[in-house]
């Protein structure tokens, strides 16, 4: 009985340690905009009230209810660059590029300065395997903005997601230096990435402290990735 007791403890304990665990995602900088902790998308209460019920589906990965309701808004406030910006998004997260571009481009039309939809229209490229518009785009942001971390991580993706896994890793260590520098949780996302672009470049040494260094921390590393641990 008591055998009994302690192997439902350890169950137990073990089920919670597993439910606790982080997704990395939920720190991805570039999701920043329809984050939790994202900005108000309008002044207007009511206009604002709708848009956080369309970032409470994306929360949900329900990213078609969201858009249908961002339409509505973007009805509403059609001179509104954030909500262009999350319409945006939505379209990148479902894989239709080239409607996110026109949105976060007429987004930057509305506001050149937008960060979010800048670094998110570098995925854009990059995801369509555009790869000398989505590294041209982010040397660019990079001139403008030449110690913003997120433009590192943005740049590390984009050089991962081509291959380019030495250059990957010269982006992400300078973003997850950053990010450290200041105590933003984006870290989280970065040295997840920066553990795969190492893990890629067949270097196991800096991908195994790396990735070690989330499961200390209660991130979530596929077991693909620990099989050197």
């Amino acid at each position: 009985m008591k055998k009994l007791i302690i192997s439902l403890i350890l169950i137990l304990i073990y089920a919670n340690t597993f439910s606790q665990q982080l997704n990395h995602e939920d720190f991805n900088p570039n999701n920043k905009l329809i984050g939790p902790k994202g900005e108000k998308l309008s002044a207007s209460p009511q206009v604002d009230s709708l848009c956080r019920k369309a970032k409470a589906y994306y929360a949900k990965s329900q990213y078609n209810d969201g858009l249908s309701l961002l339409k509505k808004v973007n009805a509403m406030e059609e001179n509104n660059p954030l909500i262009k910006a999350a319409i945006a998004w939505a379209y990148l997260k479902i894989g239709d590029f080239d409607s996110a571009i026109s949105y976060f481009n007429t987004a930057l039309k509305l506001n050149p300065d937008d960060r979010f939809a800048q670094q998110n229209l570098i995925m854009c490229y990059s995801s369509k395997r555009d790869y000398k518009t989505a590294c041209s785009k982010a040397r660019a942001y990079m001139r403008s903005y030449d110690d913003d971390p997120d433009g590192y991580f943005t740049f590390m993706l984009v050089y991962f997601n081509h291959g380019h896994f030495k250059s990957a890793i010269e982006n992400g260590e300078k973003a997850v230096e950053r990010y450290k520098s200041t105590n933003d949780d984006s870290i989280y996302c970065a040295y997840y990435w920066l553990g795969k672009a190492y893990y890629a470049d067949k270097d196991y040494t800096h991908s195994d402290e790396a990735f070690q260094w989330l499961k200390a921390k209660g991130i979530k590393v596929e077991q693909k990735y620990m099989v050197r641990l």
